[in-house]
């Protein structure tokens, strides 16, 4: 099958702001176009899009100095919507090469909310996640951003998507039931694809496919949304902490859209990380995290998963892929490291998976074939941490007189370097010697040069 690079997104929330005091740094943070160091490591991550939800594209909450009581997205039932500030975003994204997902589902303006209150919390951030008064009119707004972005500026944004975690009523859908957001749910997409027929369209970003519905709890809100909103969504989407085998939630997924008649529906991993609320996990911030990184990706290409974005990307959040120095300077995790080496496995255009077997415990290891045929690269995995090395011997069955074009890898609390393989290396066997606890990729071409 073909590597797909779609597995390699990442939720943003921070866009050009700092937001609830991580990481209030200047006004254009991760801005491509104004933050060179944001962008380098985008650049090099090999991240492929991004998802944001609008209340950050829009800075709803205020986090860039901007006033809360003026809604910028839609500031009145009569008022027209402010679209520079995301417009500039968007185009710093476009001029980068990394596509945009807006996710529309944790937004309604002040104006129109239901103001349902929370058992959790309460302000301004639960108003906007409150169901609204009036779908239509909501689903107008949302309607009039995929024209101006699609039609008007000609951006191309092609998937949207609508919900985020609906199933939990008293964080994220704030008193809502399942009826009431499938109507949500088809008022927005039926007026988003009047605006632009060629969209895909995305939800319901459940927390947990084996949620029931509130209040009853009779019925599953996979199974219910799919029906009541069959034809209206393109991708079913849902949320993941930490498992890192989605083998079991896939199949069950695959059940429900089968059921409704649709079992090649798209299926989208929409956020996923190693905890969700343990913000003091030793996997967010240690090896752990690079090692549930790699275990994940594996499992995801495995089990066919269309799309992906890890939760998140920037620094300062306790789940972000980056911490910042005492002198300011950004800080990759673990976790980012991982990311990076299998997303470098997504860049070789046209390149197709192979079987593998590891036959040693503690080790997995991840092949590519070169578009050309004249090459493959290999991701190991490597975790004995009670041994005082790893050697590993990496045999390439049918390919012979392939030579190492490029070897690094990435241990506990280093960076990236070059790992040694023996000089001579060819045929169809690779050795080399690895730390105990290491990811590991080696790139090999039949004329030793990397791959076009």
């Amino acid at each position: 099958p073909r590597i797909r690079p779609e597995l390699f997104g990442a939720h943003l929330g921070h866009m050009g702001h700092g937001s609830m005091g991580w990481a209030s740094r200047h006004p254009w943070q991760n801005d491509p176009a104004r933050d060179p160091e944001a962008a380098r490591y985008m650049r090099e991550s090999g991240v492929t899009f991004f998802r944001a939800y609008l209340h950050h594209l829009f800075d709803v909450l205020g986090g860039c100095g901007g006033s809360v009581d003026r809604d910028p997205i839609a500031p009145g039932a009569n008022e027209p919507c402010d679209y520079t500030r995301a417009d500039h975003l968007v185009e710093g994204l476009r001029g980068a090469g990394i596509e945009l997902v807006p996710c529309v589902g944790l937004y309604c303006p002040p104006w129109l909310s239901s103001r349902r209150p929370s058992p959790l919390h309460s302000g301004l951030w639960m108003v906007h996640r409150a169901p609204p008064t009036d779908n239509a009119r909501w689903a107008a707004i949302i309607a009039g951003l995929v024209r101006h972005w699609n039609r008007e500026r000609g951006y191309g944004i092609r998937l949207w998507q609508v919900g985020n975690e609906p199933d939990n009523w008293k964080r994220y859908w704030v008193g809502g039931n399942l009826d009431e957001f499938a109507d949500y749910f088809a008022t927005a997409a039926r007026a988003m694809r009047e605006a632009d027929p060629s969209i895909r369209i995305s939800g319901p970003d459940l927390a947990n496919l084996n949620a029931t519905a509130w209040p009853a709890h009779q019925e599953r809100w996979a199974d219910g949304f799919a029906r009541r909103c069959r034809g209206l969504f393109d991708d079913f989407s849902w949320n993941s902490y930490h498992p890192d085998d989605f083998t079991a939630q896939v199949r069950d997924l695959r059940a429900t859209l089968a059921a409704i008649g649709n079992p090649s529906a798209s299926i989208w991993l929409a956020e996923y990380n190693r905890t969700a609320g343990d913000y003091d996990h030793p996997a967010v911030f240690t090896f752990d995290g690079a090692l549930y990184m790699a275990r994940a990706q594996a499992s995801m290409m495995a089990n066919g998963i269309d799309r992906a974005s890890y939760f998140l990307w920037e620094d300062g959040h306790p789940l972000g892929f980056f911490g910042r120095s005492p002198d300011g300077r950004l800080l990759p995790r673990p976790s980012y490291h991982a990311f990076r080496m299998h997303a470098a496995l997504a860049r070789l255009k046209g390149a197709t998976w192979l079987p593998t077997t590891a036959t040693g415990t503690g080790v997995s290891v991840l092949a590519a074939r070169h578009a050309d045929g004249k090459g493959i690269s290999l991701l190991a995995t490597v975790d004995r941490p009670e041994l005082p090395e790893m050697r590993l011997a990496l045999a390439v069955a049918g390919m012979t007189g392939l030579h190492v074009a490029e070897a690094w890898g990435y241990a506990p609390e280093g960076e990236p370097a070059r790992i040694p393989v023996p000089a001579g290396t060819g045929g169809d066997r690779v050795d080399a010697v690895l730390p105990p606890r290491c990811l590991a990729l080696v790139v090999l071409r039949a004329d030793g040069n990397p791959p076009p």
